[in-house]
């Protein structure tokens, strides 16, 4: 049977739902990350060891094989009726527009809370502008050229050469630190990324540092978490 709603709300996530005191009711996606679900479906095309074992995927409601189970059935409903499921996409975020109208606030949505799917090809917000879309991205051939869709780079232990280029060319940077952030990262400073996620707000060019959430990103050793000198 297929799911009726994809997007979940922002009380189905803490940090998304603090968005909410900036203004923002914010929906997200989640699906299963990289080959999680299927050998030959890479939804993370980009993703390294480090990330991999950090997702948040694992953590907070993610531990639960409930969660874990519908992740995983939208997956696979991506992969098997991928027509359904834009069309169901589209429905939910309608249905955003009016749930944030009714409030007095501001539609947001992230589509890969724990994916990085390419979402500008299928034009999913340029048919929604009154949505600000936004993501974090390991990928370098994402080219987005709609407003309301901001990506902030994602640093791991395989592409922390591109961190510096990166930030140079006016993108932000996300980084994973472990326990507490450093005021400053590679030369830029850096900024507390858990206080919301409303990316798009961020001064530029800035690092937005992220605590290691989870048992697994704790015991990272793969350098994806960086421990603050």
């Amino acid at each position: 049977m297929l799911p009726y709603r994809l997007l979940t709300t922002d009380d189905a996530n803490p940090k998304m739902k603090k968005n909410q005191a900036l203004g923002f009711i914010t929906a997200g996606l989640t699906l299963a990350p990289a080959r999680q679900l299927d050998p030959n479906l890479n939804l993370c095309p980009a993703h390294s060891p480090g990330c991999a074992q950090a997702c948040l995927f694992w953590s907070g409601r993610g531990s639960m094989s409930r969660t874990r189970n519908a992740r995983l059935q939208r997956t696979a409903h991506w992969r098997d009726h991928p027509e359904w499921f834009l069309k169901s996409l589209r429905a939910d975020l309608e249905a955003l527009i009016i749930n944030a109208t009714d409030v007095g606030m501001k539609p947001a949505c992230r589509l890969n809370v724990t994916s990085d799917i390419a979402w500008e090809q299928f034009r999913i917000p340029d048919e929604f502008p009154t949505i600000q879309f936004y993501d974090y991205t390991k990928r370098r051939d994402r080219k987005v050229k709609t407003d309301n869709y901001h990506l902030t780079f994602s640093r791991s232990e395989l592409n922390h050469r591109l961190v510096v280029p990166t930030l140079q060319l006016g993108q932000n940077v996300s980084v994973v630190f472990r326990n507490e952030l450093p005021k400053e990262y590679a030369g830029y400073p850096v900024i507390d990324g858990d206080l919301h996620d409303c990316r798009w707000l961020d001064p530029t060019p800035t690092i937005v540092g992220l605590r290691a959430k989870g048992p697994r990103g704790q015991v990272d050793t793969t350098g994806f978490v960086v421990s603050p000198s």
